[in-house]
């Protein structure tokens, strides 16, 4: 609002100056009181700046001591000035018509200083990407025709009011009774002046006749120059652009008809490329990337979103894949557009694109189509809607096919690289991809078959063996990914993997010695691991191929903490050799292991070959710490092994009082007997 009253202020202050009389009233005109309301309103915005809050590294900064610092060392001492009514205040104090009232009367060019604000209103025009270019700029060079012109005709007809419209001046040469008629015939005289001489036209009619006016006339004519040149300039380069894009494009087109002639290329070939980059240039492709390429990163992913997610959606291959892999996926697009005749796939080749049809028709052709173009060459079409070269770029190979644009075809095109990498980081959408694929091609295969279509029989049964042993890499690049995580501890990897709908199959995947996530796990003694993974169902009774339980692999680490955990879950113990494995650690008197054995399932009344128990081993050892250990476990003192011993005999037998005394007291026997039971 302010900004519009300074540029009303820029067009009656210097009319009023120029052709208001310098008289009392003993009231005010209507002219008057706009001024008076103009200054109130221009003192009331100066009040209201210490309270505007100021921008900041982008941030609006609403600190009152910041802001009034700012405005008082900046635009407060130039608004202050241009608000207050000098002109108003003392005229009254002034003799009508004379040099000091006409000073005065100057003094309200002062308002005029407020312009900076239009300066800065039309840079932040400029910049603003709502506004319509073409007409703001149109609309800002009428604005300053419309300023100069007005501002000369009131400065040449002030000049000749401060000489009292004397013979000296233009108005006596032109019209002596110009100053006694109205304010619109002294106007349109003046505006008439100025503007033949801003044109440079000079008619004549009217001359500049003191020097004072000759003066002006000059500064004028020279400030015109840069005006016009100012004008012209910027119609210029408007006008221009698109003339410059098509000169551009054209000495493109030379530099490489030049090559192409230079290099000895076919005449063919030359057609094709000519109406390939001609097509490029009328779709405005590059000119698209470019556009997108101006945004940051996400507003670019927002904007490939918006234009190509449809595209995607409607493909069934991505019909079961998340959404995160769809807005990556988003990222490998930009569009192309093929000419009929183009080859964009060549078998044997290697595979950096794949593409989608959007519109035209794509074939898909046996190496004979190249010589002999038949209806029997073609393996299949693609129409909109379809992927081309897809499972090349997703398993890493060269191209399986030829593939000749047939009509003008609009495609998105997906670096390889690009699309490699999205696969890698979500592995689990990409298997989905890979098995709607092979599903796709095995119907494909049916048909081929049907028709007995033997170059159709042939690449689809590479394809469905591509996508299977890529899938067997994937797998094994995953369940290694995945292994990694469960060693090292990194929960989060694995609660993110193991949250689809297929990480039952996962969580249970076995590596060649079929070792489980559980098993390597337990293994590594990462306690948080093996409570996620038994949280998501893993399997707590797995087995190795050679036969090692998870609760196996506990007891080798001997963590009795995770033993507890296993067997709360339900964990058997399992080993090849399970019916020696205690009799094994009680031979080795490593009490810690017996503990660890008994709490984790281990049986006591397992044999060996000579038909002894763990408690035979302890008799013979001597070891009365781990025969007391095995009795609280249940071990029975009166099992006779292959010589007809129990274990109490044989401490009789090496009268080990200690040993004696601990079976007694189980059996509730007497010292005296003895021998064998």
């Amino acid at each position: 609002f302010i900004n519009v009253l300074i540029l009303i202020v820029a067009f009656i202050e210097p009319a009023g100056l120029a052709f208001k009389e310098e008289i009392h009233r003993d009231t005010l005109v209507w002219g008057d009181v706009m001024e008076i309301i103009f200054d109130i309103l221009f003192i009331a915005d100066v009040w209201l700046n210490f309270y505007r809050p100021v921008e900041e590294n982008g941030r609006l900064n609403w600190d009152k001591t910041v802001i009034r610092k700012q405005y008082l060392q900046g635009w407060f001492t130039v608004d202050l000035i241009a608000s207050i009514p000098l002109d108003i205040m003392f005229l009254a104090l002034t003799e009508p018509k004379s040099a000091a009232a006409r000073t005065l009367s100057a003094l309200g060019l002062l308002r005029l200083l407020r312009m900076y604000r239009i300066k800065n209103m039309i840079m932040d025009l400029e910049q603003n990407p709502k506004m319509p270019y073409l007409a703001f700029v149109a609309t800002k060079f009428a604005l300053l025709i419309c300023l100069a012109g007005h501002w000369s005709a009131c400065i040449l007809y002030y000049l000749a009011k401060l000489e009292n419209f004397g013979e000296t001046t233009w108005v006596y040469e032109y019209n002596p009774d110009l100053p006694t008629m109205g304010f619109t015939h002294q106007y349109t005289t003046s505006l008439y002046w100025a503007i033949v001489t801003l044109t440079t036209v000079g008619y004549g009619d009217i001359s500049p006749v003191s020097d004072l006016e000759r003066g002006f006339s000059m500064v004028v004519m020279v400030l015109n120059m840069g005006v016009t040149a100012y004008i012209l300039g910027n119609m210029t380069r408007i006008v221009t652009k698109e003339d410059a894009t098509i000169m551009d494009f054209r000495e493109s087109i030379s530099k490489l008809s030049k090559f192409m002639i230079r290099n000895h290329i076919p005449r063919t070939v030359r057609d094709k490329i000519n109406a390939h980059i001609q097509l490029e240039y009328d779709m405005r492709t590059r000119d698209d990337e470019q556009v997108l390429a101006f945004c940051p990163p996400t507003i670019e992913a927002e904007l490939r979103q918006t234009i190509y997610q449809d595209y995607i959606n409607e493909c069934p291959l991505f019909t079961r894949v998340s959404r995160v892999f769809i807005q990556h996926l988003l990222d490998c697009i930009s569009v192309e557009y093929y000419h009929p005749g183009t080859a964009i796939t060549n078998k044997g080749l290697d595979a950096t694109t794949m593409y989608y049809v959007c519109l035209g028709k794509v074939d898909i052709v046996s190496e004979e189509y190249l010589d002999t173009p038949s209806v029997k060459s073609r393996i299949q079409t693609a129409l909109p809607g379809e992927w081309v070269n897809i499972v090349s770029v997703i398993c890493g190979s060269t191209c399986f096919h030829t593939s000749i644009v047939t009509s003008t075809a609009r495609l998105l095109a997906c670096s390889a690289t690009k699309v490699r990498a999205v696969m890698k980081r979500h592995p689990r959408d990409a298997r989905r991809v890979m098995t709607a694929l092979k599903r796709m091609y095995r119907v494909e295969l049916q048909t081929a078959k049907d028709a007995r279509h033997s170059a159709g029989i042939d690449l689809y049964e590479q394809l469905i063996s591509a996508l299977e042993q890529q899938a067997k890499n994937l797998g094994e690049s995953e369940r290694h990914e995945l292994i990694v995580a469960a060693v090292s501890g990194d929960t989060t990897t694995l609660d993110v993997a193991l949250s689809g709908p297929d990480a039952k199959a996962m969580i249970n995947l076995k590596d060649y010695s079929g070792r489980t996530l559980l098993h390597s796990a337990v293994e590594m003694e990462q306690t948080g691991v093996v409570k996620l993974l038994l949280r998501r169902g893993a399997d707590v009774n797995a087995r190795t191929r050679f036969g090692y339980s998870v609760m196996s692999r506990a007891v080798s680490a001997e963590n009795e903490n995770l033993v507890k955990i296993l067997r709360a879950a339900g964990a058997e113990f399992a080993e090849p050799r399970m019916e020696t494995v205690l009799h094994d650690a009680v031979s080795e008197d490593r009490f810690q292991r017996v503990k660890i054995l008994l709490l984790a399932g281990a049986r006591t009344d397992y044999r060996d070959y000579t038909g002894s128990t763990p408690l035979h081993v302890a008799s013979r050892l001597g070891s009365a710490r781990i025969a007391r250990l095995l009795l609280s476990e249940g071990a029975d003192p009166s099992l006779l092994d292959n010589s007809g011993l129990s274990p109490i005999a044989v401490a009789e037998q090496l009268k080990d009082v200690a040993l004696i005394a601990l079976f007694e007291e189980k059996l509730q026997l007497r010292p005296t007997q003895s021998g064998k039971m």
